[in-house]
């Protein structure tokens, strides 16, 4: 019996909803537990908006079961453009927009049980017509019948649902503002646009005002109207030149549409100051439709902020340059150009011309270093053209044939030691003399190479020093190696540098050869000349040393024993085997001082320079 009540009822509030029909509720005394509530939303909107949403809403729905509603509005103000059913329904709620286009929709929705879930029940959207008016443009709804979800679908009493109106709020306007543009410009800047704007117009009916400006300083090439008008408006440039423009314009009807009504365009001249130079406005009348005066008017100043013009010159071409100053052999021309934009001469330089020195010869060198028999020569030349010093190198001498070089080296027979001696070996240490007898009269030159092993006490401080810089090395030995001239006919002479380095190839001693086991070890000879300690970082291959040198002094044979690293992984040595430390009662090479056995001090020979080569004295 219940569900056949409600579907009753639903056919009805249906039917009503289409034909608009009234039900009549004031004889009815039954309540709800709530009042029910219907309500349209106010929103904000302005004139000549589109596509504004108002929702009718439904609250406190309680047991509802049926629900039939009429919403209105002036069709000439808002017009509608649809209606949809929102988030609220009890079934399948209806709603009638036959009648839309005249300012009507019907509603109506029933089920056979009550629902009491709030919600939209229809959501219109209206366009804001030209007609609106500020404030509230009403949007009225009218319950026309509701009933309770019961088994008699009880209808619920008029006195008992709070119907609310809403409507599209349009703002107050603000008052008639004309104001002028502050825009930026550089020095000597043209064509920059002004515009002079009305906003806020209302009703505006009647407008006049007058623009001024220092026509020293900008200068007004065109003044238009804008996109803003009420009938035809003129624009008056009699006495632009002398900075004034004049600004008419009215109709019988009022208009309320913001625009601009003059674009002035304004050329920025030489007596321009840096910062704002001022547009101004006056407004001398306005009036509405209704051809009141218009009395609250917002007037608002412009400028034009003139900065200093900063050019880049991006449109001056190469080819816009012209030589004003020929280049030379010895200075730069000069090619000037005048920047389209700015006016600025721009300079740029012209490279030098490229001598050749064609007209430099052979007898205009003058030597000005003499050659040796251990350096070049060096001859000199100026460049009649452009000036350039130009120089040539002239061989060394060469040795007669009637001049011998006798090599002599003390080395002890214990030592295996290939050795490799240049020519000329000590022709750096030439007296001006002995090379004029070597020259003149082929006297022959001897060197001799002595190589001694030297007592750790016996070694300079300063030599000591200098090698305890070198850090984890052990010192096996200390050498000293002395190199002596002697020409023909002269006294013998200790030199400490030659002019070319003679190499050596020394066997390491098989007792010495091998580190602990789980070590490394390293070996390498420390040169002290002059006081300063020098790694010389010989070429190890196999059980051979080979290193050169062209200083003698002090020497030493050092050797560093190193953790070895894994097979598998010999790139990483924070990752070392487990290393056997030396044992302590092990021989192991002698620090400074020891007492040496023989195949130790055959290890110390590796340093020794043993040279013994003698030329004989060709026919």
């Amino acid at each position: 019996m219940k569900k056949i009540k409600a579907s009753v009822l639903a056919v009805v509030l249906t039917v009503l909803a289409v034909v608009g029909g009234v039900i009549g509720l004031n004889n009815v005394t039954v309540k709800a537990a709530d009042p029910l509530k219907v309500s349209v939303d106010t929103v904000d909107a302005t004139k000549g908006q589109k596509s504004v949403q108002v929702a009718v809403n439904v609250q406190n729905p309680g047991n509802l079961g049926g629900l039939q509603l009429e919403v209105t509005w002036d069709k000439d103000v808002l017009k509608a453009t649809d209606a949809k059913a929102g988030d609220f329904s009890l079934a399948d709620p209806v709603v009638n927009k036959q009648r839309i286009e005249e300012g009507f929709i019907g509603y109506a929705d029933a089920a056979s049980t009550g629902k009491d879930v709030s919600g939209k029940a229809i959501i219109i959207t209206f366009d804001v017509l030209d007609a609106a008016k500020v404030g509230v443009n009403p949007i009225n709804v009218n319950v026309k019948s509701a009933a309770l979800g019961d088994d008699n679908a009880t209808p619920i009493p008029a006195s008992d649902i709070v119907a609310t109106n809403g409507g599209i709020k349009l703002p107050e306007p603000g008052p008639l503002k004309v104001s002028v543009d502050t825009v930026d410009a550089v020095q000597n800047q043209k064509g920059v646009e002004v515009a002079v704007n009305v906003e806020n117009p209302g009703n505006l009916a009647g407008l006049q005002f007058e623009v001024t400006f220092d026509p020293t300083a900008l200068k007004a090439t065109s003044a238009v109207a804008g996109d803003f008008k009420l009938a035809a408006p003129e624009v008056n440039t009699e006495k632009i030149a002398e900075g004034f423009i004049g600004y008419a314009d009215a109709h019988e009807l009022g208009v309320d549409a913001s625009g601009k009504a003059v674009i002035i365009t304004f050329d920025v001249l030489n007596a321009a100051k840096l910062g704002a130079n001022p547009v101004e406005v006056k407004v001398t009348s306005a009036a509405d439709g209704d051809a009141q005066a218009i009395t609250k008017i917002e007037e608002v100043q412009g400028a034009v902020n003139v900065s200093e013009f900063v050019c880049d010159h991006k449109n001056v071409k190469d080819s816009d340059y012209k030589v004003v100053k020929e280049p030379t052999y010895t200075e730069e021309g000069i090619a000037e150009a005048v920047c389209p934009d700015c006016g600025k001469t721009l300079t740029r330089p012209v490279d030098k011309l490229v001598c050749e020195h064609k007209n430099v010869k052979d007898s205009d060198y003058k030597v000005v270093k003499e050659p040796t028999l251990a350096e070049e020569g060096v001859k000199e030349a100026i460049c009649p053209d452009c000036g350039t010093k130009l120089t040539q190198s002239i061989p060394k001498l060469e040795r007669p044939s009637n001049s011998d070089e006798k090599v002599e080296v003390n080395v002890s027979n214990e030592v295996n030691v290939k050795v490799d001696v240049p020519k000329g070996v000590a022709d750096n240490n030439l007296t001006d003399e002995e090379q004029k007898a070597i020259l003149e009269v082929g006297a022959d030159t001897t060197v001799k190479v002595n190589v001694n092993k030297v007592d750790e006490s016996a070694v300079p401080k300063d030599d000591k020093d200098a090698i305890q810089t070198v850090q984890n090395v052990t010192v096996a030995a200390f050498i000293d190696i002395n190199v002596t001239l002697q020409v023909e006919g002269f006294d013998v002479k200790m030199i400490t540098q030659t002019a070319s380095k003679i190499a050596f190839t020394v066997q390491i001693p098989a007792d010495i050869l091998n580190a602990p086991e789980g070590y490394v070890r390293e070996f390498n000879i420390v040169r002290v000349h002059n006081g300063i300690a020098e790694m010389l970082n010989p070429t190890r291959s196999g059980d051979q040393l080979s290193f050169a040198s062209d200083k003698f002094s002090t020497y030493a044979i050092v050797y560093s024993d190193k953790v070895a690293t894994t097979p598998e992984d010999p790139t990483t040595p924070e990752n070392p085997t487990t290393p056997t430390t030396p044992d302590k009662n092990e021989p192991s090479a002698p620090q400074t001082g020891d007492t040496l056995p023989i195949a130790l001090f055959v290890l110390m020979l590796v340093g020794i320079v043993g040279i013994a080569v003698t030329s004989k004295k060709r026919a």
